[in-house]
């Protein structure tokens, strides 16, 4: 089928709109579906092994929430010269508006429900503190949404946010800078 072979980008958003057909399609296949990381492919990979990474949060969502945090915050700690992209305030609306299908997308393929949390003012011996934690919201995978929506509060209402950090602070190369300063809550409230 010619949309198995298709980009993700245009699968997410031109694709859609060429005919009811082709949207219902994208919208109900399985293999589709996992291909665009909003399902769990059928295969399970063993542990320690790579998965597939959605390439989304690097290309558009990181670069997206660095920028927005950069404008209101200033620019996060960054090591060997990475630069935070420029802030498009027309994409506020792409990113905040209800139902955004970004948040219900797996990190990776095949899925799993772990953070790794890189403690670098930890007290491991050689070098910074590591932890991974499970996480399972709503005994589902861990979603591009369950992340974000951790400090979306702060920016979807920015003018009443302007003199708090964000819980999470993301950079450019896909990781998180987290503020000790905050205490880490569960979204939405267990």
């Amino acid at each position: 089928m010619i949309l198995l072979e298709t980009d993700m980008h245009t699968l997410l958003t031109s694709a859609q709109r060429v005919c009811r057909n082709w949207r219902s399609r994208i919208e109900y296949s399985v293999d589709l579906q996992a291909a665009l990381f909003f399902r769990p492919v059928k295969y399970r990979l063993p542990r320690g092994e790579l998965g597939i990474r959605n390439p989304l949060p690097t290309d558009y969502i990181w670069p997206f929430f660095c920028a927005r945090n950069e404008l209101y915050w200033g620019a996060p700690p960054i090591e060997g010269g990475a630069e935070i992209p420029m802030y498009n305030p027309r994409d506020i609306e792409r990113f905040f508006r209800e139902g955004a299908s970004w948040r219900r997308m797996l990190f990776q393929q095949s899925p799993r429900s772990c953070i790794g949390l890189v403690e670098e003012d930890g007290k491991a011996a050689d070098g910074p503190a590591y932890t991974e934690a499970k996480v399972r919201p709503f005994e589902d995978y861990l979603r591009i949404g369950d992340i974000i929506f951790s400090y979306e509060d702060s920016f979807h209402h920015p003018h009443e946010a302007l003199g708090r950090r964000p819980l999470i602070h993301p950079l450019p190369e896909e990781g998180l800078l987290w503020n000790t300063g905050a205490s880490l809550t569960m979204y939405p409230p267990v």
